[in-house]
């Protein structure tokens, strides 16, 4: 199955994988899932004529630009096959993915270093404490002979 030609409203051809298609469906079922729970959570009424609103709301949404329903789409380069599109996808998702995740490890490691040095700092505060202690102790003890 050829990659899908899609026209926007100012009619330009984008071209859709079948990767994207997925994301779509699945960022739109997230979508209609979280308005739909959020509704749950409040007062609102739940007669026919709201669901029948809400529903046509929704058509009314995906007919206009679609912005409730579309991510954000990366332009991909498209070929005569298929597959090497799709794989020029999954590879450029992963690659996104990549980077978010080395962005997301760069900001663990260094809360990873402040958490370090403050208990580098509580650790020397803790030694003297307890060295305070052991003086403390020691006092007491001669005092006491």
């Amino acid at each position: 199955m050829p990659a899908t030609v899609v026209y926007s409203q100012t009619l330009v051809g984008i071209c859709v994988s079948m990767w994207d298609v997925t994301n779509i469906f699945k960022y739109a079922a997230a979508q209609f899932t979280a308005i739909w729970l959020s509704l749950d959570n409040n007062e609102v009424p739940r007669t026919s004529a709201f669901q029948k609103s809400f529903v046509q709301y929704l058509i009314w949404e995906a007919k206009g630009a679609g912005q409730l329903l579309l991510p954000d789409m990366r332009q991909h380069d498209t070929g005569p096959n298929p597959v090497l599109n799709n794989l020029q996808a999954v590879r450029n998702q992963m690659q996104d993915l990549g980077n978010v995740f080395e962005d997301w490890l760069a900001h663990k490691m260094a809360d990873g270093e402040e958490a370090l040095e403050v208990m580098a700092r509580l650790e020397a505060l803790v030694d003297d404490l307890h060295d305070a202690i052991v003086a403390a102790q020691q006092l007491l003890d001669t005092d006491g002979n």
